[in-house]
């Protein structure tokens, strides 16, 4: 069997605690906050901090804007910007560049203001400059939700899911939301109608969005945002708090 080896932890981390912050704040300084509020989680200081992974939500020029706003100098800046799924590629860069001693303290972090700004991320226009495959999707209404609907359509034909079956995931996720008091405030402030437990037939008699996909398997639209802080062993074994050592990389078999 493989043998496994740790090679950095997620030290501090932190959730910006509104999900409505009408107009007070913008997407820059969630971020900070957040990463200010990560950083003493992990009894860091900013200018222990070395790697900065940004998707560039919080303004133009991404790393090096953020990195002026933070007052830092890293040595590794990544600006990977792949949608929703930016942050765990960030997650996995930083253990990179930390196994590879590039960095010893790796700060991510995410905000948003898409709530207050009324931004129809899923259901609205795509926005942006013109990218390949745009001419043949935009004018027909392919919106992101749209997207989505297709992968869900072509699993249903692909092996015979039904609605029902994809309502079980949105039926799962409000079972576990229920059970947690931030997730409860988030719906209370962003107005949610029936804020309680949903049944498969609540989801699945819910208004169609993009079929096959109905209102109540869309994301909200929120703000908000967070920060995570992910450090070298060394590093993790001063921090302040008993690190998560969750990331690990599996070695070469011997011989």
């Amino acid at each position: 069997m493989a043998s496994q080896s740790r090679d950095a932890a997620i030290v501090g981390i932190h959730e910006y605690p509104s999900r409505d912050v009408e107009g007070r704040v913008n997407a820059l300084q969630i971020k900070a906050a957040s990463a200010a509020k990560a950083l003493a989680d992990a009894g860091l200081t900013w200018s222990d901090v070395d790697a900065i992974y940004d998707a560039g939500e919080g303004g133009p020029m991404s790393g090096l804007m953020i990195s002026e706003y933070f007052g830092i100098k890293p040595t590794v800046m990544d600006t990977t910007g792949v949608g929703g799924s930016s942050y765990e590629f960030h997650a996995a860069h930083a253990l990179r560049a930390i196994r590879e001693g590039k960095a010893k303290v790796a700060l991510l972090t995410y905000g948003s203001t898409a709530h207050s700004n009324a931004m129809a991320i899923g259901a609205g226009g795509r926005g942006g400059g013109i990218s390949p495959g745009d001419n043949m999707e935009t004018f027909a209404g392919q919106t992101l939700i749209a997207n989505y609907a297709m992968v869900a359509q072509r699993h249903m034909h692909q092996y015979g899911t039904t609605s029902e079956q994809l309502a079980e995931i949105s039926t799962a996720t409000r079972f576990h939301a229920m059970r947690n008091p931030e997730a409860v405030q988030a719906m209370t402030d962003l107005d949610f109608v029936g804020i309680q437990e949903t049944t498969i037939e609540d989801v699945v008699n819910s208004r169609m969005i993009a079929d096959p996909l109905h209102l109540l398997e869309c994301c909200m639209v929120s703000d908000g945002g967070g920060a995570v802080v992910i450090a070298s062993a060394d590093v993790a074994a001063n921090c302040k708090k008993s690190p998560v050592k969750g990331f690990r990389r599996l070695s070469p078999p011997a011989g």
